[in-house]
């Protein structure tokens, strides 16, 4: 155990866990090889959490990509005249207007809402049920019938509730010390950026419809149904994955110790961890104990010189 230590020191004694190349130190296992996993670990989870963000957090904010292929393909456009056949009609653009509103509304909606669930439940948590709870929604949308303004209205709002998955990578920007402000506005970046993915769904959309049917409006259904099923998986997939790279609280440090192989140490480490602890606590109990004792003589002494003092006098 090395040179005894003073009966009651206030110095605890750091655990000893192995460090990357198999030694053993007490830089909770940072030194050596570990300090460059450490580091690409970092850029991993920053890499993630922008995939992740501009696949869910901003979509909303693409909806004049959605809205053309919606018109194009006859969605709420029963009341409109025939001669607006080619165009909106002032109903259907109010309805469409309602949809986005709806998303709108639950982007901004969900923030608190979204702020609570991580402080109480965590980050994994949150994160896999935003992205799940995304992925309701369009699916609802992928299915709705085209003169459903209920089913999308309800799909556009599920859908904004991604933006809460930004709320939760904001956090990794912690991970880059001074650099801070630069990954966090790079997250933020994301978050416009995800606009792209309504952009490339209704070019999909609008690429299958026209090989298919030459475009005609159960074409444009069909297209809608298989593109947004296809965007539906990959958020499943990275929902799964969530499960995986995201912290079980708030701390992303914690799946920086994943990512690098480092899980609390060995069998081995964690014996002689419990057993430096339990020997610091019992260190600690006895010069608690030691104090009270040398206190209560103190008051005793004290007590006594009191009363004959008051005697003598």
């Amino acid at each position: 155990r090395g040179p005894a230590r003073p009966p009651f020191s206030a110095t605890r004694r750091l655990p000893r866990v192995h460090d990357g190349a198999g030694g053993s130190g007490t830089d909770g296992g940072r030194s050596g090889g570990n300090m460059m996993g450490e580091e690409l670990a970092k850029w991993v989870l920053l890499a993630y959490g922008l995939f992740m963000t501009t696949l869910v957090a901003g979509v909303v904010y693409g909806w004049q990509s959605f809205r053309a292929v919606f018109i194009a393909e006859g969605v709420l456009s029963e009341g409109c005249d025939a001669d607006s056949a080619d165009g909106e009609c002032p109903s259907q653009a109010k309805e469409l207007g309602l949809i986005f509103a709806c998303g709108a509304w639950s982007v901004q909606a969900c923030r608190m809402v979204t702020g609570l669930v991580r402080d109480r439940y965590g980050t994994r948590v949150c994160v896999v049920g935003v992205m799940l709870t995304v992925a309701v929604g369009i699916v609802l949308l992928a299915v709705s019938p085209p003169q459903s303004l209920a089913v999308f209205c309800v799909g556009y709002f599920l859908l904004g509730i991604g933006a809460g998955v930004q709320l939760c990578m904001q956090s990794i920007s912690m991970l880059f010390g001074e650099y801070q402000g630069a990954a966090s506005a790079t997250l933020s970046g994301a978050f416009t950026l995800s606009a792209v993915i309504p952009l490339a769904c209704a070019e999909a959309i609008k690429s299958v419809a026209s090989d298919d049917d030459g475009g005609t409006a159960s074409s444009y259904a069909d297209a809608r149904g298989g593109v947004l099923s296809a965007w539906c998986v990959t958020v499943v997939v990275f929902a799964a994955s969530a499960m995986w790279l995201m912290p079980r609280g708030g701390e992303f440090r914690e799946s920086v110790r994943y990512l690098v192989g480092e899980r609390g140490g060995d069998e081995k480490n964690k014996r002689e961890e419990k057993k430096n602890d339990d020997e610091d606590d019992e260190e600690e109990d006895a010069s608690i104990v030691a104090s009270f004792v040398a206190a209560a003589f103190a008051a005793a002494f004290a007590r006594s010189l009191s009363a004959f003092s008051s005697a003598s006098f």
